[in-house]
């Protein structure tokens, strides 16, 4: 199975997490907000780790972008594909589960199967939370992460 990590982060938290998760279980992170869409390999990708801070309920602006993007798209017309969300928060799980919830009804409108979600409290303006996500968020996101794959 041939798998992705696809990630947004302003502070920096849903990066680390990103990374985790990508050396967890062998395969790429690609930071959306500094990588152009045209550039990103997702041909015969089987599995996508999508990140993103919640940012006042919603996810980061340039993963819906990509998910919305033409390349995305057509890979995802060509074969049956898997999503599993992570996500980095400031305020409240609750607000993590909103986003979520909006997600979750956007991938299923396009034909995508959801597989599984994991959050973690990150920094917040870079002062709240500074420490965060700590080793054990990043030990609990990698665990996740390796489920996801062993069930495929």
């Amino acid at each position: 199975m041939k798998s992705i990590v696809l990630y947004s982060s302003l502070t920096g938290s849903t990066k680390k997490v990103a990374q985790a998760i990508a050396g967890a279980v062998n395969c790429k992170s690609v930071n959306l907000g500094k990588t152009g869409f045209d550039t990103i390999d997702v041909n015969g990708t089987d599995l996508f780790f999508i990140g993103s801070g919640i940012y006042g309920g919603t996810l980061h602006p340039k993963l819906k972008e990509f998910l919305m993007s033409r390349q995305f798209q057509d890979s995802v017309d060509k074969t049956e594909k898997t999503i599993a969300l992570f996500s980095t928060y400031g305020g409240s799980p609750e607000i993590s589960e909103r986003a979520y919830k909006n997600f979750k009804q956007q991938i299923s409108e396009k034909g995508l199967q959801y597989t599984a979600s994991f959050s973690c409290p990150g920094a917040l303006f870079w002062i709240i939370r500074m420490n965060r996500p700590n080793a054990k968020d990043l030990k609990n996101a990698t665990e996740w992460a390796r489920s996801i794959i062993e069930q495929d």
